[in-house]
């Protein structure tokens, strides 16, 4: 029994020693490398639009998503919901809170609902519950934030999405009452005097006499620019419940980061293509007649050896 297991040990090690043997290449010990993980999808997508609904031009560079913005145009925020349930966004613009507009307070904020699949779409700070004051790109001092000594927090949008808390629903089985047999006997006599429309028709009942029905199914910090706190604009809202199912920390923050075209390209990103710098060729203009021959060289060294060999 030894004298097989050294056989088998001695065999091992030979085959170890040869990079040739297949056995040694089926057993190489490799590291163990793990897979990378997906990205998550997003929860939420944000995207900054023009008064006509155009999308802004979107740079992502490190990581960093940068909208490209133009002093005193008007633009629009919209949130689009890529889950299947309902969301609440929290949005802060240059740090000041789009619906009560005072600094953002973190997670004690209160946002927009966005049904599942749906978007909505933000035109400015809320004032009203029927008017909002117009998001508008405007010089850092003129912004908002600006006005209330915050000018070099502008130039960033942050926003926050929460889940929705799921209801547990706890469904009782159906309970059958015994009934005497004469009790029995004379409901099945009643019940076969009932017409077909009214034998088919469903009963539903519950034991506090309430109707519980679904919800229906719809569908650099500073920079040159900061947003304005603009004109008035119709936005008309109600007030709903939403209970988040993390109180303490959203599901989701993303980061946008505006400027206009100089502030952009001064923090790396490439907004105009330029095409490379080529040297203008040289042309030379060749003479119609006959020039005269170049002047004759004469070898400085070559000289000095003639008066060398005088002098002796």
């Amino acid at each position: 029994m030894n004298l097989r297991l050294l056989f088998v040990t001695v065999a091992a090690l030979i085959c170890a020693l040869l990079p040739g043997t297949s056995w040694a290449q089926d057993h190489i010990v490799r590291p163990f490398r793990p897979r990378p993980r997906p990205r998550p999808a997003s929860l939420v997508s944000v995207q900054l639009e023009n008064e006509q609904g155009n999308a802004l031009r979107t740079f992502r560079v490190h990581g960093t998503t940068y909208v490209l913005g133009q002093q005193g145009r008007r633009y629009n925020i919209r949130l689009s919901n890529n889950t299947g349930g309902r969301l609440e966004v929290v949005m802060n613009v240059d740090g000041r809170d789009v619906i009560h507009g005072r600094r953002s307070q973190g997670t004690s904020d209160r946002g927009y609902l966005v049904s599942a699949r749906g978007s909505v779409l933000i035109k400015g700070y809320r004032t009203t519950m029927s008017s909002v004051a117009a998001f508008r790109f405007s010089s850092p001092g003129e912004s908002y934030a600006g006005r209330h000594g915050q000018a070099h927090a502008v130039g960033i949008i942050n926003v926050a999405a929460y889940r929705e808390r799921a209801e547990l629903v706890l469904v009782p089985p159906p309970h059958r009452h015994h009934r005497p047999l004469s009790k029995r006997r004379s409901d099945d006599s009643a019940a076969g005097s009932a017409t077909p429309e009214q034998s088919r028709a469903p009963q539903h009942s519950s034991r506090d006499g309430r109707v519980i029905r679904p919800a229906p199914d719809r569908r650099r910090e500073g920079g040159n620019l900061g947003t304005e706190f603009g004109e008035r604009l119709n936005s008309q809202i109600r007030q709903t419940t939403f209970v988040r199912a993390n109180r303490h920390r959203p599901d989701q923050r993303l980061t946008l980061r505006y400027d206009d075209a100089s502030g952009l390209e001064a923090r790396g990103v490439v907004v105009f293509e330029r095409p490379p710098i080529r040297p203008a060729p040289i042309h030379f203009i060749e003479p119609r007649f006959a020039q005269p021959p170049p002047p004759r060289f004469i070898d400085p060294w070559q000289h000095s050896h003639w008066h060398h060999q005088q002098w002796h």
